[in-house]
């Protein structure tokens, strides 16, 4: 009679685990599928915005879109503030060549960045690191020695070929003028 009831109760144990495990799965996947789907049907203006206002401290001040130099390059640059921190972002719709080993992203004084880099260009700009992805969403932290007063481009630069593949004209943001 002992034995039947220690059974009985690994049964119930093991039937309760299974349950709650199923059930955390189950929650985790219908909250993930709720929490992504309503953002993307809506445009990337609107996006941008609840991303901005959910964010509460967000501040665009700069802003750009990509030109093709050597390689096919698009999509979209923003400077931004938050909480203190500066960064460049770069759009979801951002794509350039996977052919370009070595690809960096830089901040440029100039608005027309030369499609080589050579000694006279040095200390001109700011090399933010290593390209993330060809394509997509990204982020960079940008140092605070970096005045963006004077930072006029957003380069993306291949190293070994020192080529610009693309870059983005950086004009300030309206909403940053309206402040």
């Amino acid at each position: 009679m002992l034995s039947k009831l220690h059974r009985c109760k690994r049964s119930f144990r093991s039937s309760l685990a299974i349950s709650l495990v199923s059930s955390l799965v189950v929650i985790g996947v219908s909250s993930s599928q709720v929490s992504s789907s309503p953002l993307q049907e809506l445009d990337e203006n609107v996006t941008q915005q609840l991303t901005i206002k959910g964010k509460g401290s967000q501040k665009v001040t700069m802003t750009g879109t990509f030109e093709t130099t050597a390689a096919p390059t698009s999509g979209k640059a923003k400077i931004i503030e938050e909480n203190g921190v500066r960064y460049l972002e770069i759009s979801s719709s951002f794509s350039t060549t996977e052919q370009a080993p070595d690809l960096h992203v830089l901040l440029d004084t100039v608005s027309q960045p030369p499609e080589e880099y050579d000694s006279s260009n040095s200390g001109r700009y700011v090399n933010l690191g290593s390209l993330q992805n060809t394509m997509g969403e990204q982020r960079y932290p940008i140092p605070d020695s970096v005045n963006l007063a004077d930072q006029k481009s957003v380069v993306v630069h291949c190293r070994m070929a020192n080529k610009t593949m693309g870059f983005a004209s950086l004009e300030e943001s309206k909403t940053a003028l309206a402040e």
